[in-house]
């Protein structure tokens, strides 16, 4: 299966009642396949899934596995947690639903806790001593704060699960510190915007799928947009 260029940060469509909308979510998705976009589902933004119950969160991955999975990349956004504990929950019922990748952002900030690089470093031996599944690593300023570059590459170092860095609002430097104290090139997935790169991940494209997709990130000028939308429903990304 080739790779997109783009990749979706999917909405979770609900019913007037408050539901989970599953039919109405399988044709948001073909809209997605039809354009040849990756997906992320479940993100706890746009996802809406901080709201969801455990069943629901089963029930939505079930169903983006069942309508993408060998058409385009079927990935899941876990939404942010505070503790080990929560987030293997949360990945192991995406894991069960046979979705493709897990996207861990860093632990959560809290009432403006900053953990220290050895507390980050041991949130990700503790949850990924237990998830062997391919991983991205997720870095958003959303967290309260952003890890040195040094960081992640010890992260990704001490953990061969993971297979790519996914970089929102940070600049092309970030990921070269990344690469050069990690000592190899990483898969990297880049929030649309002024970087230009060879893959996008967006909410943007999720309204406008052809329009997007029908775009070359590598040779296009890049995407621009205003400054706070990868905080709004028009998200955006990349990988390269």
């Amino acid at each position: 299966m080739a790779q997109p260029d783009f990749y979706t940060m999917c909405a979770t469509v609900f019913a007037s009642d408050g539901s989970f909308d599953e039919s109405a979510m399988r044709l948001y998705l073909r809209r997605q396949i039809d354009a040849r976009l990756g997906v992320y589902l479940r993100s706890g933004g746009n996802g809406e899934t901080h709201a969801m119950s455990p069943d629901e969160l089963s029930r939505l991955y079930a169903v983006g596995v069942e309508e993408c999975k060998g058409k385009v990349p079927v990935h899941a956004n876990l939404p942010e947690e505070h503790t080990a504990e929560q987030t293997i929950a949360q990945a192991r019922i995406a894991i069960a639903a046979g979705v493709e990748a897990l996207h861990l952002y860093t632990v959560e900030g809290r009432h403006g806790y900053v953990p220290t690089d050895g507390e980050l470093i041991g949130y990700f031996d503790d949850v990924l001593a237990v998830i062997h599944h391919p991983v991205v690593i997720a870095v958003n300023l959303t967290m309260g704060y952003i890890p040195r570059p040094r960081v992640i590459a010890e992260i990704c170092r001490r953990h061969e699960q993971i297979v790519a860095a996914r970089l929102s609002a940070q600049r092309d430097i970030y990921l070269l510190n990344v690469q050069d104290t990690l000592g190899r090139a990483i898969h990297c997935h880049w929030q649309l915007g002024p970087v230009r790169s060879t893959r996008w991940r967006s909410v943007l494209v999720s309204l406008l799928p052809r329009r997007i997709s029908s775009r070359k990130p590598a040779s296009s000028p890049p995407l621009r947009m205003p400054k706070d939308d990868w905080f709004t429903p028009t998200m955006a990304a990349v990988s390269s």
